[in-house]
């Protein structure tokens, strides 16, 4: 991807404008927290249930009312 901040600062320089690539951090991936051997914790379990049960009487509530 180019850095289109750079190139629009100096698109009007009489050299030229500066065209450089910027490399955007990889994106994490959401997962349950684990222990140390790998396994989901109990609490992992637990913030999951509650995010889904959040997002679910959500929705409920959003196609019911």
């Amino acid at each position: 991807m180019f850095d289109l901040d750079t190139y629009n600062q100096t698109k009007d320089l009489s050299g030229g404008p500066i065209v450089t690539v910027k490399y955007d951090d990889p994106v994490r991936c959401i997962e349950a927290a684990t222990d140390e051997r790998g396994n989901v914790s109990k609490a992992g379990m637990v913030a999951y249930l509650i995010a889904y049960a959040v997002a679910a009487v959500a929705l409920a509530y959003w196609f019911w009312m």
